[in-house]
């Protein structure tokens, strides 16, 4: 109930739920009471037909059915009453008093939603149960059809004539064709059902997810992402001070949070004094600080004599390692220098050097460019006026907080502007590698946790409400669906299939299958991460109020729940619109595209393993030449993008030019082998097959033509089906089967012309070669059809 309380401004308990529910089951009989009564009338099309079968025979026999001018009044006078008694029962509800309204809302939006989503389907359902138990032959036709279409058995039928008869089936000719017909349109009719059920649900699916997503995010978000990354001076500029970015020694380090770190978390005047009337705020006069941000690093354990070779030993006395989880320095307590500490009566240990789990760090590993860092480490608060930070770093600075066995060096705080309602969570990272160079990266997020506030509160409220019940809806649903067809394929496996064949038949055997199936585990998955961002954030504000803001909160475990819900709701919107694919298939133009992927898979998977091939081998020459040399050739993965983009057209190949020739010349042959050969050799397969479908219509999977099919009944209702739409009567193509008759003559009589032209001597004498003359009896009669 707290969803509807936050959601709607009005608290509810089990009364009230209890009461909605009662009156929803005690509408069910007047809800019922239109549909008998519109069973016992019939319309204006049911009537005129009854009228014409009874103008062919007065003696037919037909249910008894109130009149049609009884019809128009009831319905006028429900129709009038209904909307009646709903203008009674708003202004009633705002005459009363402001406690009784606000409890006849509540009750009757619940009761709404009661008899929606739960009453009245539970009563069809019973009733259709009951309606076809007692006549089954509803399912397909109503009394009506019974009664104006009745069933003629064998007995009373007159026999075909002879030359009509089909002698496999037993009935006529004209027979089989009307059933023919009618079991075309009836599958039109069922597939143009079931074609625009799959359009509605899809469309109603997408209101509800990019209606969510166009409420969740706006383009402050990414101003003040900016604007987060400018204040804190992450971005080097012109003549300006030490940016972050531009970080390569730790002497840079300490006076770009001396410079800009320390003056630009508390808000201060254009003279350089505090702002105390905003004391909590940042230094853009907007955002307040949420708790106290820290620098922490982790350290590796000092090494006690250097591995190198013998003849180097004597030489190197000074050694580090990179960190991994074995080599992490977790020692409790250090003293000031790093030095080892020994307790003194009435002398707190220093905090900087006391070693601090994840969980007192309110932090998860943290990735950098090289490794992942655990969220332990040592750590100081930027707690204080900015002239008490910079004393803070000025004493680190002299006390060698950061030394040889610092791995890595992270600034982590957050901040919020509630002008936006947006908090920015700040995570920079300078990781120093037993190398000695210094790497920084930056990590600002601007992410909206809290959602409910503002104009469009309510409105998300509802969006999110109904995205969790499509979420849990879809996942149900197509698991289902999957885990029936992965048994039904279990059960028909080839009798050869390897069990690697097997596996991958009875997983993927049904495409779209695996779709719908992979769209229900994002959607489960995007609706876990939802809830434990509404739980992480509570804990978050919870501890907020109760230190005051004073102590240091971490907001990354959110910020990730939030990240995580955004890119698996990008992933539903991406395979549920990828589905009208199969739901547009029944168009011609459509299954063209998927009939000639379908034909092309063998082809493309052929050039895919081709294309993999070759891209390996220039990846793995260019990896080894210039893995040491380019940023974008350090690792495999970065080697592999980089070409790819390449093939796309962005490169640079002037860096490779000026390093190693050898390498130019590769990169050239791998561009021109890429993008003029392999590029066009995959257009023309799919060309290819594209004109094998498009000319053979045996490889077209004409599903019917709905569009078609909807053109006709839209004339139709409108009265504007002429005969101009009918579809012409099936000719026999005639013209196709005279070009290739004509053709065979014509190749007919040209062997019989040869054949009597030449004649070769059996004297052997080359020069006796005549040409005989022209008897009729040789020349057959031209063929004419």
């Amino acid at each position: 109930m707290s969803f509807l309380q936050s959601a709607f401004g009005i608290s509810y308990n089990i009364r009230d739920v209890a009461y909605a529910l009662l009156l929803s089951i005690i509408i069910l009989p007047f809800t019922s009471l239109l549909p008998l009564m519109k069973s016992k009338m019939l319309s204006y099309d049911e009537l005129r037909e009854v009228e014409l079968i009874k103008s062919r025979d007065k003696d037919t026999k037909l249910p008894s059915y109130w009149p049609f001018a009884l019809r128009e009044i009831l319905q006028l006078l429900l129709t009038w009453l209904t909307i009646g008694f709903f203008i009674l029962d708003v202004s009633l509800a705002c005459s009363l008093a402001e406690d009784a309204s606000i409890a006849f809302t509540r009750r009757y939006v619940i009761t709404l939603f009661f008899w929606i989503a739960i009453t009245e389907p539970l009563k069809g359902m019973l009733c259709a149960y009951i309606i076809l138990k007692k006549n089954p032959s509803h399912f397909i036709s109503c009394e009506f059809d019974e009664a104006i279409l009745p069933l003629d058995y064998v007995d009373n039928c007159k026999p075909a004539p002879e030359c009509l008869r089909n002698d496999v089936v037993g009935t006529t000719e004209s027979d089989l064709k009307q059933l023919q017909d009618n079991k075309d349109k009836k599958t039109r009719e069922e597939l143009f059902f079931e074609t625009m059920r799959e359009v509605a649900c899809l469309l109603a699916s997408l209101v509800v997810i990019m209606g969510l997503v166009f409420y969740y995010r706006d383009n402050t978000g990414f101003l003040y992402q900016q604007q987060v990354r400018s204040l804190l001076n992450l971005e080097q500029i012109p003549y300006g001070p030490v940016a972050f970015g531009s970080i390569n020694q730790i002497e840079q380090f300490w006076t770009w949070a001396n410079d800009s770190l320390a003056p630009a978390l508390l808000a201060s005047w254009y003279d350089g004094g505090p702002a105390w009337a905003m004391r909590g705020f940042a230094n853009d006069k907007v955002s307040r600080a949420m708790g106290i941000g820290h620098i922490r690093q982790i350290r590796s354990v000092p090494l006690s004599q250097c591995y190198t070779v013998p003849q180097l030993a004597a030489y190197s006395g000074n050694c580090t390692r990179d960190i991994t989880f074995g080599n992490e320095d977790r020692h409790p307590q250090y003293a000031r220098g790093w030095k080892p500490y020994v307790e003194v009566d009435g002398v707190d240990p220093p905090a900087e050097y006391k070693y601090r789990t994840a969980d007192e760090h309110q932090n998860a590993a943290v990735e950098g460019r090289l490794h992942s860092y655990g969220g332990g480490g040592y750590s100081v608060l930027l707690k204080g006026t900015p002239l008490q930070i910079q004393d803070t770093l000025k004493r680190l600075k002299q006390e060698h907080w950061i030394d040889k066995n610092t791995r890595v060096i992270l600034v982590e705080l957050s901040m919020y502007n509630a002008q936006v309602n947006y908090f920015a969570v700040v995570e920079l990272v300078i990781e120093i590698p037993a190398e000695g160079y210094l790497l920084p990266s930056s990590w600002v997020e601007a992410v909206r946790l809290i959602k409910y506030q503002g104009r469009d509160g309510d409105i998300i409220m509802t969006f999110e409400f109904l995205y969790i019940a499509f979420a849990i809806f879809s996942f149900l649903k197509n698991t289902f669906y999957y885990g029936t067809n992965v048994v039904n394929a279990f059960k028909t496996l080839p009798p050869k299939g390897g069990p690697i064949r097997n596996f991958l038949y009875i997983l993927l055997g049904r495409f779209w299958d695996f779709v719908d199936f992979f769209v229900g585990i994002l959607a489960i998955c995007s609706v876990i991460a939802f809830f434990l961002r509404q739980q992480y954030i509570e804990q978050a504000l919870e501890n907020f109020a109760a230190n005051n803001g004073n102590a240091y909160i971490n907001l990354s475990q959110q910020r990730n729940m939030e990240l995580m819900f955004t890119f698996c709701v990008a992933g539903v919107v991406f395979f549920v619109s990828c589905k009208l694919i199969k739901i547009l298939r029944f168009n011609r133009r459509i299954a063209f595209l998927a009939d000639t992927l379908d034909y092309a898979g063998v082809s493309i998977t052929d050039f895919a393993v081709v294309f993999v091939l070759i891209i390996c081998a220039f990846n793995a020459s260019l990896y080894c030449l210039l893995w040491n040399k380019l940023e974008s050739y350090k690792s495999a993965v970065a080697t592999f993008e980089t070409t790819t983009a390449g093939m796309l057209g962005k490169f640079v190949v002037a860096d490779i030019f000026q390093i190693t020739m050898l390498g130019s010349i590769i990169f050239m042959i791998f561009m021109y082998t890429g993008t003029l050969f392999l590029i066009n050799i995959f257009v023309m397969i799919v060309m290819y097959e594209f004109e094998q479908v498009r000319n053979d219509s045996s490889r077209q999977t004409n599903q019917y033509e709905i569009i078609d099919h909807i053109q006709t009944k839209v004339l139709r209702s409108i009265g504007m089906y002429g005969r101009e739409n009918v579809p012409a009567c099936y000719v026999r193509d005639s013209m196709k089967d005279y070009e290739l008759l004509t053709t065979l003559t014509a190749k007919a009589d040209l062997l019989l012309h040869r054949v009597l032209r030449w004649r070769i001597n059996y004297d052997n004498d080359d020069d006796d070669i005549v040409l005989p003359p022209r008897r009729a009896q040789d020349m057959p009669d031209p063929l004419y059809l």
